[in-house]
């Protein structure tokens, strides 16, 4: 069986080549889209996503720390001023899910509680901490004011110096 020919003589042959070119074009375009800067400060789109996505990381981390804080409020207002005495309380008695202590976590990120505290306490105290620093080498520190700080591992040991002296 012979193929018709068109006028050029070739029989065909277009259709295969559109079938190679376009693959390669796709290619082509995604890396050009992965490795070519696309803003000022020279960073690939690809940068770009991985730094929004550690920003929304973040940020529901803080929100979980905010969330975490008014639980404890609310106990504190069930109980006299009292804050959870342990974080089984804590998880317990104010719905906080175990994963998000640092020695229940299986990746080892996540906070430790300082107990033994109540709202009559400084608003500086501790309650709250990532042992292991992060993002920008800081640790994200929530203190009995409920305004969540990021603090320097020097500053962390610090305020945390501060807080066992006032439990004692």
């Amino acid at each position: 069986m012979s193929f018709p020919q068109k006028a050029s003589g070739h029989p065909r042959s277009e259709g295969r080549v559109g079938l190679i070119i376009v693959p390669l074009l796709a290619v082509a375009i995604i890396l050009t889209i992965y490795f070519y800067p696309t803003s000022k400060s020279g960073k690939s789109y690809t940068e770009h996503v991985l730094e929004s996505r550690k920003v929304a990381r973040r940020t529901v981390e803080l929100a979980n720390l905010t969330g975490i804080h008014r639980a404890i409020q609310q106990f504190a207002m069930m109980n006299g001023g009292e804050f959870p005495a342990s974080k089984d309380q804590l998880a317990s008695e104010c719905g906080v899910h175990r994963e998000i202590f640092a020695d229940e976590n299986p990746t080892g990120a996540g906070v430790e509680y300082i107990p033994s505290q109540n709202e009559r306490m400084p608003k500086s105290n501790i309650l709250l901490y990532e042992p292991k620093a992060r993002l920008a080498r800081t640790h994200q520190v929530l203190p009995l004011g409920g305004e969540v700080e990021m603090l320097t591992s020097e500053q962390l040991q610090t305020a945390l110096e501060q807080t066992r002296k006032q439990l004692k």
